[in-house]
Formats: C-alpha cells, sequence, structure tokens
C-alpha cells in the first residue's frame, strides 16, 4: 500500500488473470475446491459452483452455481415470481431457472466480471469472495422459500459426490481457456522491451555520442509513466464516471454524488453508487404492458436473456405505467478501478444494456425501443 491518495487501493498494477492466479485466491479463501486444466470447481452442502473464463465481447471470469436439488415443473410460477424478487433487490449473483431434459427446473445463479484490462490480487480477491457469499445468500433465500430444495437425508452425501464429479468434466457452452502468465515471463519481456527501446546502460555496443539512443530511452520513460497512469487503481466516483461519458459526447441529464443519468439512444441508463461499494448501470424500458396477463412471458423471454448472457441480467417489475423491463450491469468497485478499467467497464455496460433491451423489445413486442443511428 502507498500512503498516496490511493492507500486504500491496491498499489500494485492490474495484471493478467488466468487459472493459476484464481487458484492461488482460492487458497486464502475458506472453501474446498478442485482445480482442473480448465475450471475451479467449489462443492457445497446445498449448491456446487464452477469457476471458468468465458467471453461476451471481453474476457470474463464467470463463477456459475446451481442448487443441488431442482423443483417440480408445477413451482414454475411462483419460482419466477421469487426469481425476480431476488433480480430487482439484491445485487451480485443473478438468479434464473434452466429447464432441464427430464422437464425439473433446475435454479442457477451467475456473477461474472470483465477481466479485459486484468485485476490486481485485491479485485480479483473482491470479485470471487463476494461471488461466493452473494451465491450463498441467493441459495438461502430460495430453500427459505422452496423447501423441497433442500438436500437431506440418507444418500445425500453419494449424490453430492455424484454431481461434483460430473461437474468436473461437464461441458459448459462458452468456455475459454486463457493463456498462463508468470512472473518470470513478465520480468523477461520487461527486460527486452528496455533493451529494445535503446537504454544505452543496457546496450553495450550503443554510441554515448549518439542522441538516439537517450531520447528513445526519455520516450520510453514518458510511455511508461502515461501507461501507470491509465492503469493505477483509485476511488470510483460518479465525477469520473461522468468524465467517461462526456469523452464519448455523453451528456447527463441529472447528477449528484451517488448518480447520474443520461438519455442513449431513447434508453434511459442510470449510473449509480450503490452499497458495497458497487458501480451499478442499468437501462429501463417501459413495454406498458399488464402485469398479471404478460408477466410470465415477459420473464421467460428475460430468463432466456440471462441464461445466455455474462455481464448483464434481465428482469422485469412493477411501476405506475405497468410491466418494467429493466436490465443491469454491476461491478465491485470497494478496491477501485484503473482509468482504463472504468471506460472499459462503461463501454460494456451501454453496449449490452443498449443491445439486451433492442433483443428484449423485438422478442416481446416485435418491434425495438432503442433508437439506433442509421449508420449502426
Amino acid at each position: 500500500m502507498t500512503e498516496s491518495n490511493s492507500s486504500a487501493f491496491d498499489s500494485a498494477l492490474p495484471s493478467p488473470v488466468d487459472l493459476d492466479r484464481v487458484r492461488g485466491i482460492f487458497h486464502t479463501l475458506p472453501y474446498h475446491f478442485e482445480l482442473g486444466s480448465d475450471r475451479l470447481t467449489v462443492s457445497q452442502d446445498q449448491h456446487f459452483s464452477t469457476v471458468y473464463f468465458g467471453e461476451e465481447s471481453s474476457l470474463c471470469l464467470i463463477v456459475l452455481s446451481q442448487i443441488r436439488i431442482p423443483l417440480d415443473m408445477f413451482t414454475i410460477n411462483e419460482l419466477a415470481r421469487a426469481i425476480t424478487l431476488w433480480n430487482a433487490e439484491y445485487l451480485g449473483a443473478a438468479a434464473l431457472l434452466n429447464m432441464a431434459d427430464d422437464g425439473a427446473i433446475e435454479v442457477r445463479f451467475r456473477c461474472s466480471l470483465n477481466v479485459e484490462e486484468g485485476l490486481t490480487t485485491a479485485q480479483l480477491e473482491k470479485f470471487l469472495a463476494g461471488a461466493l457469499a452473494a451465491t450463498e445468500m441467493a441459495v438461502d433465500f430460495m430453500v427459505e422459500r422452496f423447501s423441497d430444495l433442500a438436500i437431506a437425508g440418507s444418500g445425500s452425501d453419494q449424490l453430492r459426490d455424484i454431481q461434483d464429479e460430473i461437474l468436473r468434466t461437464q461441458e459448459i457452452p462458452g468456455l475459454l481457456v486463457p493463456m498462463s502468465f508468470s512472473a518470470e515471463d513478465d520480468k523477461l519481456d520487461e527486460f527486452d522491451f528496455e533493451f529494445a527501446d535503446g537504454d544505452p546502460d543496457a546496450n553495450p555496443d550503443a554510441d554515448p555520442d549518439d542522441d538516439s539512443y537517450s531520447d528513445e530511452y526519455e520516450d520510453y520513460l514518458q510511455e511508461d509513466e502515461l501507461m501507470e497512469a491509465e492503469h493505477h487503481v483509485d476511488e470510483v466516483t460518479i465525477e469520473k464516471v461522468n468524465e467517461v461519458l462526456a469523452e464519448k459526447g455523453i451528456v447527463h441529464t441529472s447528477w449528484d454524488e451517488q448518480f447520474l443519468g443520461a438519455w442513449i439512444n431513447e434508453i434511459f441508463i442510470a449510473f449509480v453508487l450503490d452499497n458495497g461499494p458497487t458501480l451499478v448501470i442499468k437501462g429501463d424500458w417501459d413495454p406498458g404492458l399488464d402485469p398479471t396477463r404478460d408477466f410470465m412471458k415477459v420473464f421467460m423471454t428475460c430468463n432466456q436473456h440471462n441464461e445466455r448472457a455474462l455481464l448483464t441480467k434481465a428482469f422485469c417489475h412493477e411501476n405506475g405505467d405497468g410491466l418494467q423491463v429493466r436490465v443491469e450491469f454491476s461491478i465491485a468497485v470497494g478496491e477501485g478501478l484503473s482509468k482504463a478499467q472504468l471506460e472499459r467497464n462503461v463501454d460494456l455496460a451501454i453496449h449490452h444494456i443498449l443491445t439486451s433491451i433492442d433483443a428484449l423489445s423485438r422478442e416481446i413486442t416485435g418491434n425495438t425501443a432503442v433508437n439506433w443511428p442509421e449508420d449502426f
């Protein structure tokens, strides 16, 4: 840690994330885990989790969990209401249902994070610990409402063992295995890069009277300072979010210390610093549908989105105009973000919120709610 304005944050710059780094974090967490060649699995009494990498416009780290016991089909209406309530009221884990081949209903939870710009150790630990804790809370939420989800009695241990064994090799759509990184590789690349940029002390063949070497080295130092500033981790504020939006030509219509709102392609998108702190970016669409008649149609459409998506969750809720659809993107910012991380996450949020509302509105009403530019 440093003694500067950012003393509360990891002093190291964000670095690439791979399974080795994920494993290292899990050694510090109070969970039993198994490391495979392309995933890490976590076994718990009522549910199991898979930690893996995927892609949705960027490299993502995903924690996908499932309650061990499924529900019968006749519970789907009540379960839909419970999932909608969870998604509307709680951050961290998106709840969804999956229809199994035998007609049973599996209850799942997803937590994801963009890692394209790398993470500090503190950021990575915060995400993994937070994802597992949020999932435990979500499991308890569902088990309290549906007692049939609880696993108990004779045969429970055998069922857990069978499920955990399947989990280690089960096919995961979109699973990626990122390149493995090591400290030794980073040091070697750094050495080669500095030599190639003409450090006269590193190059014994350099002509001491040739100013080009020192000039190139000065350029390298300046570039290094700019890169460090771009990736330096600092506190996230609404003012910094506004600066990112202003660089994109987006003008806010409302703003205070915790909230910023802007109309983007005729969709109102709010940027909120919530508890945690968490940066929540959410877009709303008012289709004016009947809350009773149209709920299940809208729920199932949102659930299909949540099954496919990684970085957003969609859900419906009621307001004075009827049934409203919301798409949310959230990221924990208690460990700060670099300028590059903040810019990339804002870009991803706006892109996925608009494209999600576009797809949802076309599916539900046959027309898009997004006013796309003609050259889009």
